[in-house]
């Protein structure tokens, strides 16, 4: 009896952690990551890449095209800059692009509009303030499916 109950407890355990890893497998599917796989740091350049798959953008999803080096993914512009943010979809489709600017208590709305693209497009800013602002870019499935590959962010 002893014996039998190792074995069903042993089983059990092994049950979990087979679905549990394939359950963590089926949430990586679902939710790709951005990945940094290139900075250039003369030109202050980053190229992300959604990984294991592109984002699957139906209507009204949204994702943030983020710096992965910071917890809020903003994009810290200095004084007098550009940021400006290439996006890349798989497919030709329309989505929506909203653009955050914050600096200090100030935010504000600096673009939220949609873009009737092809297979991706650009929006470029100048921080005009005096002090370093933080950029949030969200891009959100329209009509249809948009798959969003990659993004190509440059501050200079």
């Amino acid at each position: 009896m002893k014996k039998f109950l190792k074995r069903l407890v042993t089983l059990s355990l092994a049950l979990v952690i087979v679905f549990s890893a394939l359950s963590t497998t089926a949430l990586a599917a679902v939710f790709p990551e951005p990945y940094l796989l290139y900075y250039d740091f003369n030109e202050n350049t980053y190229v992300y890449s959604y990984q294991p798959e592109a984002y699957h953008l139906t209507s009204g999803v949204t994702a943030q095209l983020k710096n992965t080096g910071y917890d809020d993914g903003g994009w810290v512009v200095p004084a007098y800059q550009r940021i400006t943010i290439n996006y890349k979809l798989y497919n030709k489709s329309s989505v929506k692009v909203t653009v955050i600017k914050s600096n200090g208590s100030n935010t504000e709305i600096v673009f939220n509009g949609v873009m009737d693209s092809s297979y991706g497009s650009a929006v470029s800013f100048i921080n005009n303030d005096s002090t370093p602002a933080t950029y949030r870019v969200y891009v959100s499935g329209q009509t249809g499916d948009a798959y969003l590959t990659s993004y190509i962010v440059n501050i200079k």
